[in-house]
């Protein structure tokens, strides 16, 4: 029987499938930073709210697609084994899944996996057959070592099976890259669908989330969650256009600034919106009228300058597409 444990280890921060694809990045010795990562791989500039500001709400997307266009625009290969419980084929992918594990923890590369302890991504690192447990670092993990049971893969709260082995790294274009990512801003934010009726995307998320407060048909939990989420993201945003603006010719790269500066404006609104509803959040907060018009009124300013940001990135997209 064998065994085999990897030090790799999931970057701390409210964006768990980025916090993932940062520490696989980090054990393969790739320095880019944190916010290069978020912004790259489209995370920064997403907001996806579902009903009631529900917690599921930051990982409801398409996760084969998104995420492996994420590792490609970073410049890897990968593969991936997806599957939910009410598939018949489920226990193929759960084979496959089982066996790619061992394939790349013994080739010195940890894989993503959803749910390995709370509904959120985390990293597996490696594996104990005598124990017949996965070593695997999650939104737990600074509790200890943990472990998932062989049988216990995919078999979480949601039933559903996510694997990502990152491949081998590819030489990439920078200037190409980041157009490809501004591109997928716009097209979120304007043309992206939701994975399912129960959310919503893009300008659409903030007025469902505006609703949910006005309501007071919230999830407190959830409210305060989304709104780290988002800020982390927009934070590490600014930073991301802040770095590509100078790839570009000068008259978009002012446009870039110009946008990172409302993104900015947009992460002062969640840093006082989240300083009310303070994670992990408190249902007696939506009880009182004011604090319900003070959530209203700056998630409204961080959709307003959302958009400014949008407007001036829609055209460095719609110039170099042409």
């Amino acid at each position: 029987m064998a065994s085999k444990i990897l030090e790799a280890h999931t970057i701390r921060g409210f964006v768990s499938p980025l916090g993932a694809i940062a520490g696989l990045l980090r054990h393969s010795k790739d320095v880019r930073p944190y916010y290069y990562l978020m912004g790259l791989s489209g995370f920064a500039f997403r907001i996806n709210i579902g009903d009631r500001a529900c917690p599921s709400s930051p990982c409801a997307f398409h996760w084969d697609h998104f995420l492996s266009r994420a590792m490609m625009l970073l410049g890897y290969e990968c593969e991936i084994v997806q599957s939910f419980s009410t598939n018949f084929r489920f226990q193929e992918r759960l084979d496959e899944a089982h066996s790619l594990i061992k394939r790349s923890i013994d080739a010195n590369l940890p894989l993503i996996g959803w749910e390995l302890d709370l509904p959120e991504f985390g990293i597996i690192r490696g594996y104990d057959d005598d124990k017949s447990v996965y070593i695997v670092d999650g939104v737990l993990s600074e509790e200890g070592e943990q472990t998932l049971r062989y049988d216990q893969l995919g078999r979480g709260e949601t039933e559903s099976l996510f694997l990502l082995a990152p491949g081998k790294r590819f030489e990439t274009d920078d200037l190409v890259c980041a157009k490809r990512a501004i591109e997928y801003t716009v097209f979120h934010h304007t043309l992206e669908a939701p994975i399912s009726k129960l959310y919503e995307t893009g300008p659409a998320a903030y007025g469902k989330w505006m609703d949910a407060i006005k309501l007071r048909d919230i999830d407190p939990f959830g409210n305060s969650y989304n709104a780290r989420v988002v800020l982390d993201a927009r934070v590490a945003g600014v930073s991301y256009l802040q770095h590509i603006a100078p790839l570009f010719p000068a008259e978009d790269a002012m446009l870039i600034v110009d946008a990172a500066g409302h993104f900015d404006q947009v992460a002062d609104a969640f840093m006082l919106f989240s300083g009310l509803f303070a994670f992990p959040g408190e249902e007696k907060l939506f009880k009182d009228d004011v604090n319900i018009q003070k959530g209203i009124g700056w998630i409204s300013r961080a959709r307003a300058e959302d958009k400014k940001a949008l407007a001036l990135l829609d055209r460095v997209n719609t110039r170099w597409r042409k």
